[in-house]
Parts: structure tokens; C-alpha cells; sequence
């Protein structure tokens, strides 16, 4: 920033909901604006979006892991805000890039986005219950979604009840 490669963004990106990034940072590569987002708290508290301005391209990193269920640890929760944020601050033809496997469209994460809910949705159910979540694994909740876990096999779905059930405790 004190030699002027860095800037702090004047204004925060805002989407048409009212969700926001608060804080970016610009710079230009290849003559082309690039946007720096910090979006800490569920992965990492180091990550970053890279917005490619023109390309209408988002690298999301480790944030977005295209065929599994994310490394969320236990903040499931800002896990989904970071998320719901992206969604609702990039444009329809945005194009993703995932730290782990292919690139999707704005289209294909609005569904992973969904998916998750609907994981969430079954754990909660479990947990409202009364089950634990050695019960949910036993019975298999989430079976419907075992495929989540091979791309990436420590992030399967037992790892995935934990994480959910950590997050919506009490």
C-alpha cells in the first residue's frame, strides 16, 4: 500500500440484498482491476477471494471445493454468510474457480449452496430429535450425499455431521 500497488476500496461491495464485503483491496495485473476480498473466519482466518474484474472471474480457493463438502471446521454458519455473500454480491455470468476441482458457474454454486442447506437441514432435523451424532452416522442421514466425500476423503459426510453439529449446538 505505501507504494501505491495496493488500495484500500472506497466503498464496500454491495449486493443487490444488502450483503456485503466491507473491505477489499484493488490492484491491477495484466493491466486488468483486480479485487482482494478477505473472507475469514470459516476456512482460514488468511482467505481471500480474487475477483478478476473484467474477466468476471472469482479464484475462491480452499473457500470453494466444487465436488465435496467444504473445509468449514466447525463455523458452518459463517461458512454459509461467506457464501450467501458471494452469491448475492457477483453478477449471474460470473465465472468460479475452486481450490479443488472444476471451475463452475454462478448457476452450479447457487446449487452446491443449496445442497448444503439441504445436508444442514437433515443433521438439524437429527439433532432436534435428539439423536447424537454418532446416531446420525450409524444411520446413514446423509448417505444421499456419500459421493461428496470421495473427491476429498477427509471431508466426508461423518466429518460433515460433526461440523454441522458443532456449529448448531444450544
Amino acid at each position: 500500500m505505501a507504494e501505491g500497488i495496493l488500495t484500500r476500496g472506497s466503498e464496500p461491495l454491495r449486493g443487490p440484498s444488502g450483503r456485503s464485503f466491507e473491505t477489499w483491496y484493488g490492484m491491477r495485473f495484466n493491466g486488468e482491476p483486480v479485487r482482494l476480498i478477505p473472507a475469514t473466519g470459516a476456512h482460514s482466518q488468511d482467505d481471500l477471494l480474487i475477483h478478476f474484474v473484467d474477466s468476471g472471474v472469482v479464484h475462491m480457493g480452499d473457500l470453494y471445493l466444487s465436488r465435496s463438502f467444504p473445509s468449514a471446521g466447525r463455523d458452518v454458519k459463517r461458512y454459509l454468510e461467506i457464501m450467501d455473500t458471494v452469491i448475492d454480491v457477483f453478477g449471474p455470468e460470473t465465472k468460479f474457480i475452486a481450490g479443488h476441482g472444476p471451475d463452475n458457474t454462478m448457476s452450479e454454486v447457487k446449487a452446491y449452496r443449496a445442497t448444503l442447506g439441504q445436508t444442514i437441514a437433515v443433521v438439524r432435523a437429527g439433532m432436534k430429535a435428539g439423536k447424537s451424532v454418532e446416531q446420525m452416522r450409524e444411520e446413514g442421514v446423509l448417505d444421499e450425499w456419500d459421493s461428496w466425500g470421495d473427491y476429498l476423503r477427509f471431508l466426508d459426510a461423518d466429518t460433515w455431521i460433526q461440523w454441522v453439529h458443532d456449529s448448531y449446538e444450544g
